[in-house]
């Protein structure tokens, strides 16, 4: 997960998604234990990602910034425009469910339902919880199989209310 790295490394201005450093120490025990032990195995983890010849330059960076950009948009739509739906399309181990929660706001993740399920025992197994109260709504869907419309078809979501869709991707 590059999205803690900057973080980690304690970087100005890092993106404020601290409940992907809970996922990342259960889904990754070793890298969390050499995040908090070897304080020097950081640098060396970013340099690795970002070698010239066998990372991606700037990728790190990159990452932060679409975490925050995201966050924006979401945060925008919710708060300002009065947006109460937002569909997370292959959510992953995304955290904006969590992190950004609102009342009156219900999100959707959907994701294969593998994905779905083993998210939603992760995020039993660390308890957790919503700054509104709610969890997000979970949609076992493979998307390859059937249309996002379908998906929702059976859940809370109203199609006749104005809806923000994201697709981040990693």
């Amino acid at each position: 997960m590059f999205r803690t790295l900057n973080q980690d490394l304690e970087v100005p201005n890092a993106n404020e998604d601290y409940e992907a450093a809970k996922i990342r120490d259960e889904l990754m025990p070793f890298r969390g234990w050499c995040i908090r032990h070897l304080p020097w195995i950081k640098h060396q983890m970013k340099a690795m990602f970002e070698h010239p010849t066998m990372g991606a330059p700037g990728c790190v960076n990159f990452i932060d910034a679409r975490t925050k950009w995201f966050d924006c948009a979401v945060n925008n739509a919710t708060c300002a425009r009065g947006i109460t739906q937002v569909v997370i399309v292959a959510a992953g181990y995304d955290t904006r469910a969590y992190r950004l929660a609102q009342p009156g706001v219900t999100f959707f993740e959907v994701d294969l339902p593998s994905a779905s399920e083993k998210k939603k025992k992760l995020v039993n197994k660390l308890k957790l919880v919503t700054s509104a109260g709610r969890s997000p709504v979970y949609i076992a869907a493979d998307l390859s199989k059937v249309d996002l419309t379908t998906a929702l078809r059976n859940t809370s979501f109203d199609p006749s209310k104005p809806a923000l869709f994201t697709i981040e991707g990693h």
